[in-house]
Order: structure tokens, then C-alpha cells, then sequence
């Protein structure tokens, strides 16, 4: 029978994509995958060796495509760069270049997925039954897909929660930090700020994080859940969600790249960009894992707790957030304790939950304020067709709107020492109304009244003006379309001949990942990779930049 799926193989973090056309049934393609895992242990153990090093030469040939050469970027600039495939397409029946997003999923078309992971030695169908890689029990393993609801009776070795190293290194570890918590003037953190009124690029930052959760656009969210806090796409997607809420992006001219931005299966993991000032830009894809021959894969820090925006991040699981909360708590407080500060804010953040701890230190004394486990998302996007008002965002995704007003504030603190300037505001304004989205971006760090005029418009790279307008209430008369976001509505002002307009959509043309944005703009921030097609609506693109790096 033509039932399709996929076997994937995951290496040193990359996903490794097979297609597979007949017969993909656990009883049939998932049979003979299972049949090539040895029982026997020792067996095993040379199995996952020699399947190690036959991928880290797989890596090894593939490095030339994920480094960005001077040679492949004229290439990709030239007339016929756009349509010629790579050679990487031929290697070994790839369906597309491996990356540390598993960008493919079961779905309509692709009934079965089978992974196996050979970094955690974890074997799983359909991100929803896993096993560990060395107990596969030939006899039952099937069993748990007897019947929808996924039971384990039959097969104890099954788990239906994945398998993801623990956040601590041993029970030792995690008792200091409990003791280290009970030392401290512990207290509950209830309240937040009432936050600030939304303007244009926390409202884009908004819509862009509802695309970006939406399934449809990526199979990511699938694969969430397995990653470990220390794997390199739980923190390079980490990284960009808290850019996104700390409002550092700008706009990019999706038409301006050099590039397949329409179609992950054709893209060579980047894209160029021409800048009359600084010649090629050079974008990565976020989670290709593209580098040039100066610099290392990703945008985000390397480290797992670091300051981001002045405030302190701790990436970590969601296992230990629900159930070993105060030692993560301890663990990140004593992290920021050693930097000698002696009052600071902390996020632990583990992508779709956080907690917010605020710490002090007078004399011998620590004080820390926390929350509850949070979630940043309710785990959909808003209700669709869009209802009044930017309410329905903020209960929809509560934890990343605390993220926006904690960042907000803390730029705001930032800026207090900064003089407001000679000239009267409007001055200002006028200028900056004419700067371009880079310095814009960099102009909200300057003084209060340059963030403030700032951060009421959003510019494009094609001298557009974005202002917004929040819905207050019902309008009087139905529509026979919707506004382009859920919170208002957006005013694009050219500033080269002073026209205005505001775009709607119709019903029917909500974006798909087969909508055509051919002229549509692209977000970017100042550090990180560029969001693939799949990963962020086709609608608008994301650009997290920090060597010139970009997300589409």
C-alpha cells in the first residue's frame, strides 16, 4: 500500500530525513527498522558506534554546505544561483538538508514517522511512543498502536513522555541547591506590573509568535519536547522567542534575498542580501546551522544562563520547573549571585513554561521573590477571525507578555540615565521618521525619547512607516474581511510621497505555507538566524541578526 513515511536519524543534534513510499506500517517499515537495532547489548553498543561514526562522516561531506563560502554566496547571487540545486540533494537520498529542527512530521500525507536517536538513544513513532534505543521489545512494541488512545499495558518498556536527560547531574547536585533555596528569605511573586501600552513592534512581535507556534508552519513543535536545555536548537529557538519579547527585530525585504525563501526543500540553509553600504549580507536559516568559514553555527549564547537585556536567563527543562523547582530556582539565583550583583531579575525559561524570580541582597541576607511555573503560551494561537482589542493575546499568551513588560521596563531603567536631548521631540521624530530598521533599532537604546518615538513606528526597508492603532470595542458594521492582526490596525505611511493606507485580508486569504509573499516584507532582529519559510507564517518573516543572521 502507498502509505508514506519517514525515517529519521538524529546525529550530534541535526535531523537526518528519509522518505519512505510503501508500506510505512509499524507491522511493515517500522518492523525492519526495529529488526536493525541489535538485542543483544554488546552487539548494540558496537551497532551505535559504527552508525556514530558513519554519520560524523556524513557531517563531515556536508560541512562544505553548511559553510557559506565567498564562492557559494556569488553563486547564489548570480542569474541561475536561484535555480540550481545544491549537490547536497543527491547525497544519500536527503529530502532536505539536515538540520536541528525536525522539520518533518506525520500528518495528512506522512502517516509515520520513525526516529531514532542516536545522540539520547531514543528510538520513537510519531513523537508520541518512545523507547530507549537498547530495550525495543521485538514482541510488543507494536502494541501501544492496537488502539488510539496509545496504551503501555501490554508494553511496559514504552513511555509515553519523552526521554530527556535530567536537569541535574545526580541527586547530589540537586539537594545543594534545595538546601541553598532554604537558606534563602523566599517569598511568592504574585503580581506584575499592569505593562505597558502596546505599540507596533511589540504587536509585530506578537502576531509573529503566534505564527511561529501555529503547527501548520512548522513541525518543530513536535520535536520540542525531546530537546535537552543544553541542545543547541532548544536554545537557539529559546533565543529568538526571548528577542522577539524583548522587541529586538527590525524589517528585511523578503525580495531582495538571494534565495529559496519559498521552499524549504530547495534551500541551500541561507540567504544573501545586497546592503548598499555594507556590500552582502549574509542570513542564515535558524536551525540550519550555517556558518561562515569566521564564525560558529547559531545565534544564541553558548552558555545556558546568561544576561540577555539586563536580565538573567536560565534555560532549563520542563521537568525541572514542575518538579524540581526550587533547586532550578537555587541554581540560577546562585549563577547571578557570583556576578556580584546584588539586585537583579531572573527568567528560567524552558521555551512553553518560565517562572520570574526577582533577588536582593541586604547584608547576610538573600531575598528572592518568585513566581509559580508560568506558561508562556496557552499553547494556541488567538481566536480566529480576530476578536477586539490586544486582551484576547495577552490571556492567550500570558507568560510572553510578562517576558515583553519585563524587558520593556528594564530598557526603560536602562535609560534613565541618559539625557532626553537639546531638541524639542518632534525634532526627533521627524529624523528618525526617515532612519533606516537597523538604526531605528539601535536609536531605541539611545535616550527615553528617542525609544519612545521609536518604538510607535516600526520601519521597512522601503521607506515605510508603520503606525498602529489598537480596536477599542466592536465596530459599528459588520465587514465582509478582518484587519491583518487581532489587536488593531496597522497604518503603513510612505514617507517618499507622504500617502497612507491599511492593509486588510479577506477571510480566504488567511496565509498558508502555499501563500505567495512575493511583496512582503521580512522581519529581523539584531541577533540570530533567519526563520525558514515553514517555521514563521509566510505572511511576514523574522530576522534575528547578531553576525548579519537571519530567520525567515
Amino acid at each position: 500500500m502507498g502509505t508514506r513515511g519517514y525515517r529519521i536519524v538524529r546525529y550530534r543534534g541535526r535531523y537526518w530525513i528519509y522518505y519512505n513510499h510503501y508500506d510505512s506500517y509499524p507491522e511493515h517499515f517500522g518492523t525492519r527498522i526495529v529488526a536493525g537495532v541489535p538485542v543483544d547489548r554488546k552487539e548494540y553498543e558496537v551497532w551505535l558506534q559504527q552508525k556514530r561514526d558513519s554519520y560524523e562522516r556524513r557531517l563531515v561531506e556536508l560541512e562544505k554546505h553548511y559553510c557559506i563560502t565567498e564562492e557559494r554566496v556569488h553563486i547564489l547571487k548570480s542569474k541561475e544561483g536561484d535555480a540550481k540545486s545544491e549537490p547536497w540533494a543527491n547525497i544519500r537520498d536527503f529530502e532536505v538538508l539536515p538540520s536541528y529542527f525536525g522539520d518533518a512530521s506525520n500528518t495528512v500525507f506522512i502517516e509515520w514517522v520513525y526516529l531514532i536517536d542516536l545522540d539520547e538513544q531514543v528510538f520513537s513513532v510519531n513523537n508520541r511512543v518512545f523507547f530507549r534505543l537498547w530495550n525495543i521489545p521485538r514482541d510488543t512494541w507494536i502494541t501501544p498502536f492496537e488502539s488510539w488512545d496509545l496504551s503501555t499495558a501490554k508494553c511496559p518498556e514504552a513511555s509515553l513522555e519523552p526521554l530527556i536527560p535530567d536537569y541535574f547531574a545526580d541527586d547530589a547536585e540537586r539537594d545543594r541547591y534545595n538546601e541553598m533555596y532554604n537558606r534563602y528569605q523566599h517569598s511568592d511573586l504574585y503580581e506584575f506590573s499592569a505593562g505597558v501600552d502596546y505599540n507596533p513592534r511589540q504587536v509585530m512581535a506578537l502576531m509573529l509568535y503566534e505564527y511561529l507556534l501555529h503547527p501548520s508552519h512548522s513541525a518543530m513543535w513536535d520535536y520540542v519536547p525531546q530537546w535537552g536545555y543544553t541542545d543547541f536548537a532548544f536554545r537557539e529557538l529559546a533565543f529568538a522567542i526571548l528577542s522577539l519579547a524583548a522587541s529586538e527585530f527590525h524589517l528585511t525585504d523578503v525580495q531582495k534575498l538571494h534565495g529559496h525563501y519559498r521552499h524549504q526543500s530547495s534551500s541551500r540553509g541561507f540567504f544573501v542580501q545586497d546592503d548598499a553600504q555594507d556590500g552582502t549580507e549574509i542570513l542564515p536559516i535558524l536551525g540550519a546551522g550555517c556558518h561562515t568559514p569566521v564564525t560558529k553555527p547559531g545565534c544564541a549564547p553558548s552558555e545556558t544562563t546568561y544576561y540577555f537585556q539586563g536580565i538573567l536567563i536560565s534555560l532549563v527543562t520542563a521537568e525541572a520547573l514542575l518538579h524540581e523547582r526550587n533547586a532550578a530556582i537555587a541554581k540560577a539565583v546562585e549563577v547571578g549571585l557570583q556576578s556580584g550583583n546584588k539586585e537583579f531579575e531572573i527568567i528560567l525559561f524552558s521555551i512553553k513554561l518560565m517562572i520570574v524570580a526577582k533577588v536582593s541582597v541586604g547584608g547576610d541576607v538573600t531575598s528572592v521573590a518568585h513566581s509559580g511555573v508560568l506558561p508562556v503560551t496557552n499553547g494556541a494561537a488567538a481566536p480566529f477571525p480576530p476578536v477586539a482589542g490586544t486582551e484576547s493575546a495577552l490571556q492567550t499568551h500570558p507568560g510572553f507578555a510578562i517576558l515583553q513588560i519585563m524587558f520593556e521596563q528594564q530598557a526603560q531603567k536602562d535609560l534613565q540615565q541618559f539625557s532626553r536631548g537639546v531638541f524639542p521631540p518632534e525634532i526627533y521624530a521627524e529624523i528618525l521618521s526617515y532612519v533606516d530598521p537597523c538604526t531605528e533599532l539601535a536609536c531605541c537604546k539611545v535616550s527615553p525619547v528617542f525609544r519612545s518615538i521609536c518604538q510607535t513606528q516600526v520601519t521597512t526597508p522601503d521607506g515605510l512607516v508603520t503606525k498602529f492603532e489598537t480596536l477599542d470595542g466592536e465596530e459599528d458594521k459588520p465587514r465582509s474581511y478582518h484587519r491583518l492582526v487581532p489587536f488593531g490596525t496597522f497604518t503603513f505611511k510612505d514617507m517618499k510621497i507622504a500617502t497612507a493606507a491599511q492593509p486588510c485580508r479577506h477571510f480566504d486569504d488567511f496565509p498558508t505555507t502555499s501563500t505567495d509573499l512575493s511583496g512582503v516584507q521580512s522581519l529581523g532582529t539584531e541577533k540570530g538566524d533567519v526563520l525558514s519559510p515553514k517555521l514563521v507564517s509566510r505572511l511576514l518573516r523574522l530576522t534575528l541578526m547578531r553576525e548579519k543572521i537571519v530567520m525567515t
